[in-house]
């Protein structure tokens, strides 16, 4: 796969959107949330590449090499990267609710147990 992000900022490339033209490391700054700025850019440039594609009689389909694949490679790879973390940030946060919920568990057993000690047996246990 090629360094599209090396390309990408040799030619300074720009993407163009609702808040004007971003650089790429605007884009980081962007968060991915369905029909956000970094969506749209997704849809628009597989368009945009889509229709690059032209028609040769002879040999069929060419490819046209331009930068909105380039664009689009660039925009693909943050929007991986932003919903990874959002993947790994949702875990930490059930792992952590998870975690909480085993340790009210713990305390409400711990709290039954003391209250079927006896007064003797409590009295022992305080600390001096």
């Amino acid at each position: 796969m090629e360094n599209y992000f090396k390309i990408a900022t040799k030619l300074n490339l720009t993407f163009t959107t609702e808040k004007g033209e971003l650089g790429i490391a605007a884009l980081w700054q962007l968060p991915f949330v369905k029909n956000g700025i970094l969506h749209k850019l997704d849809i628009s440039l597989s368009e945009a590449v889509k229709n690059s594609k032209v028609e040769d009689r002879y040999f069929g389909k060419v490819s046209k090499v331009n930068n909105d694949e380039v664009r689009l490679a660039v925009v693909r790879e943050i929007i991986e990267d932003k919903i990874a973390l959002q993947n790994r940030e949702s875990n930490r946060i059930k792992k952590k609710r998870h975690n909480e919920l085993i340790l009210d568990i713990i305390a409400e057993k711990e709290n039954d147990a003391l209250k079927g000690m006896s007064v003797d047996e409590l009295k022992a246990m305080l600390e001096e």
